[in-house]
């Protein structure tokens, strides 16, 4: 068993964040800029333009980082993985109805409005970047540095911090701090529990499938919400969303749990024993 450090130094933080942050930024924001020009010039809106070279950007990376480790990791996953994915994503099927329920409460109806292609773009694009990112390569550089089971839930934890972070930035587009933060609090939580999905499975695929339907689904009843008249959610919505993203996160604890750590050091052990 090839054992890693089980403490982490500066040298580690410092690389972790230039790497997730930096694939982040090439996959969304450079990739997306150099392909928004000149498919604009050709037509299409700038939102459409810039959602494809995000999409581009994203496979882009993940292509690099399989290049970059070809030699050391294995990065397809078996059909038992694939399957285990969907199992353990299945209490999110709950977590869809009692979310999308209280938006169809305020809503007064069903919440989702007509579902258009830019929503669509920018959900793939967000579903993708982001699972590849923070989950396919962040969890794995984590796991490849950091081997030991007391770490496990750090690894997780961190991811989701680090995805939840990633959503400050709204608060430039959008000048509201507190609802931000609120959302930023949100995503960690989430980030917890697919983290905690990709330490048991290493599949991003299924994870990204879902992340992408999820985000469609989202910013479908939100507009919604806002066509039945409400810009801003009572307060018991908010603390129902919390309940519920926090549900997910210790869900996501549970599943790595200290009697399924060891196994977890094991497929992590086989993932990176390449020959």
């Amino acid at each position: 068993m090839n054992t890693k450090n089980s403490v982490s130094g500066p040298k580690q933080i410092l690389l972790l964040l230039v790497l997730t942050f930096g694939s982040f930024l090439l996959a969304q924001l450079v990739v997306g800029l150099i392909f928004m020009f000149p498919l604009s010039s050709a037509g299409l809106d700038s939102t459409t333009a810039f959602t494809i070279g995000g999409i581009v950007g994203s496979l882009l990376v993940l292509a690099l980082w399989y290049k970059i480790n070809s030699a050391t990791y294995r990065f397809m996953p078996t059909n038992s993985e694939l399957t285990g994915s969907f199992f353990l994503l299945s209490p999110f099927v709950v977590y869809w109805i009692l979310l999308f329920g209280s938006y169809g409460i305020l809503a007064g109806s069903v919440p989702f409005v007509r579902i258009d292609r830019t929503l669509i773009m920018m959900s793939i694009m967000a579903g993708m970047s982001e699972e590849i990112v923070f989950r396919e390569i962040a969890i794995s550089y984590m796991t490849k540095i950091w081997r030991s089971e007391k770490v496990i839930p750090v690894i997780a934890l961190l991811s989701g911090l680090l995805f939840g972070i990633t959503h400050l930035s709204n608060s430039m587009v959008k000048g509201d701090v507190e609802g931000t933060v609120y959302q930023t609090v949100l995503c960690i939580m989430t980030g917890i529990f697919f983290g905690a999905i990709y330490l048991r499975k290493g599949n991003v695929w299924v994870l990204m499938l879902v992340h992408v339907i999820h985000d469609i689904l989202a910013m479908s009843a939100a507009e919604g919400v806002r066509r039945a008249g409400i810009t801003d959610l009572p307060l018991w919505t908010e603390i129902f969303i919390l309940v519920i993203e926090a549900s997910l996160a210790l869900y996501g604890l549970y599943l790595i749990r200290p009697s399924k750590r060891e196994e977890i050091i094991k497929f992590w052990d086989y993932k990176w024993s390449k020959e």
